[in-house]
């Protein structure tokens, strides 16, 4: 039985990762633009870890009667960049794919951290 889940597991995956690839090259031959790219990744991921450890931040401070300025400042501050991103992609090709790109990388890289959190714990 755990054979068959490792196989479910590595089929998932793999249509996954081909979904990827599809939405990329749609995006590429109809809009002229990539989505998944290195440098796109890394401004989501600064972007994603600026939210969490802002509300990570903001409630050890509000547990501690603390100043809660500046989680408040670094989870604006990753959602701007977001948002930034998001305006990007949408003047490249229209809100639609823009949306959907940015909530698949945000998928992605919120599910590595999940993964590299257990790892490191």
């Amino acid at each position: 039985m755990e054979v068959f889940k490792v196989i479910d597991a590595i089929f998932i995956i793999a249509v996954g990762i081909w979904m990827l690839y599809a939405f990329n090259k749609h995006c590429i031959e109809k809009h002229n633009y990539s989505f998944f790219t290195q440098k796109s990744f890394i401004t989501v991921t600064i972007s994603f870890g600026l939210i969490l450890v802002g509300y990570d931040w903001y409630l050890t401070a509000t547990l501690n009667n603390k100043s809660i300025v500046s989680g408040v400042i670094m989870m604006i501050l990753g959602a701007n960049i977001g948002l930034i991103l998001f305006f990007k992609s949408s003047y490249k090709t229209n809100y639609r794919y823009a949306f959907g790109g940015l909530f698949i990388k945000f998928i992605i890289i919120s599910g590595l951290a999940y993964i590299v959190t257990f790892i490191l714990l």
